[in-house]
């Protein structure tokens, strides 16, 4: 089942992802979503220093924590999300790593056959996606016993500086950061049109759900 439903209440589009993972249901669940305003969005355990609190007040952006782990993102324009929702008992899933590892490589590949022949997506950190060696995308899980989410955002066209007026420099990272700045690390994917960029996911989709359909019950 695919889904592309974005809500201009910023805690709706957070919460949202949580009631998909409460329904009833085995199959594969599939959605794509983008904020028309900005906010910041914690790690179920990020600490507070990793927000700029007061650029975020004076400028009246909220900031929110959801429920599943990974770092702080800041939501808005040209940032392209999408949650994938499958059952936990899948082999390739079985584990926080595994799952990154099989969702993620997919995921990469499809976005790859965007690109010119000389750039390549690779997967750094835990749940990072890179292009040379500059992250464009972050990703986090929510597990529970029979079903879980894998999480991410695509930035394809979001003003790096606000990112750093409202993101402070993150207490942990990964070793590939090598203590960057913002402006350093992050980077856009360097395909603007997010048609593309949909139509990209929404093909990694239908091959995640292939490889549930043959590696186990959905």
């Amino acid at each position: 089942m695919r889904l592309d439903i974005s809500f201009k209440n910023p805690d709706h589009n957070i919460d949202f992802d949580d009631f998909l993972l409460d329904l009833p249901v085995d199959s594969p669940i599939f959605r794509i979503w983008e904020s028309p305003r900005y906010f910041v969005v914690m790690g179920r355990s990020s600490p507070d220093s990793d927000v700029n609190w007061l650029n975020c007040t004076c400028d009246g952006v909220p900031v929110l924590r959801r429920r599943s782990g990974g770092g702080v993102v800041l939501q808005g324009p040209g940032c392209l999300n999408y949650t994938v929702l499958l059952s936990s008992d899948l082999p390739f899933c079985s584990t926080i790593r595994t799952a990154f590892e099989s969702i993620l490589g997919i995921i990469a590949s499809a976005l790859e056959k965007t690109l010119p022949d000389d750039l390549s997506v690779e997967l750094l950190g835990s749940s990072d996606l890179c292009i040379g060696n500059r992250k464009f995308s972050g990703n986090a899980q929510r597990r529970r016993k029979n079903r879980f989410y894998v999480h991410g955002t695509i930035l394809y066209d979001m003003d790096i500086s606000l990112i750093e007026r409202y993101l402070n420099m993150p207490e942990e990272q990964p070793d590939y950061r090598k203590g960057r700045a913002h402006r350093d690390f992050l980077c856009n994917f360097p395909v603007g049109d997010s048609s593309i960029i949909t139509d990209a996911l929404v093909y990694a989709f239908s091959e995640i759900e292939g490889l549930a359909r043959t590696r186990g019950r959905i």
